[in-house]
């Protein structure tokens, strides 16, 4: 190229030490495609790198349409993810999904449990139950009433 001060032809900065210019979080859209780095995992979730100027939240509950009780069975450290812009908060955090169109604006969510054979029982009786599964906080149970309900 044409250089203007005449300054040397080589450069300190090897090819891998450069980069694309972060992306600006005002720039993420809901919806957007991008391919990450899983930068770090926590129990609630994953930290993942698209380039922008800070990392997307993935939380455990956008990793799959399956409910993951262990997130360290499905990502690790340094795994690339295809993942979407779930939301993009004001204070410039922004959140992601491995589920297309699992969007912050509670799209896609589970329906509610229906609840109403439940009305009326009294909270004070015990009902038989099956424990479907434990997690740290506690624990789901099938509870079917005398009815079939």
């Amino acid at each position: 190229w044409d250089d203007p001060d005449g300054g040397p032809e080589e450069s300190d900065v090897s090819a891998k030490d450069m980069r694309y210019p972060p992306i600006p979080i005002d720039s993420l859209e809901v919806g957007q495609k991008y391919t990450g780095t899983v930068s770090s995992l926590r129990d609630f979730g994953a930290f993942v790198d698209i380039g922008a100027e800070g990392e997307g939240l993935l939380h455990i509950s956008r990793i799959s349409e399956d409910r993951i009780s262990n997130i360290y069975d499905h990502l690790e450290d340094g795994q690339q993810v295809e993942v979407w812009v779930s939301g993009v908060r004001d204070d410039g955090k922004f959140g992601l999904t491995m589920v297309e169109g699992k969007t912050d604006d509670g799209s896609r969510r589970r329906a509610p449990a229906d609840v109403g054979p439940f009305v009326g029982l009294d909270p004070g009786d015990f009902r038989d139950g099956v424990v479907e599964s434990l997690m740290s906080f506690g624990a789901f149970v099938r509870v079917t009433l005398a009815d079939g309900s």
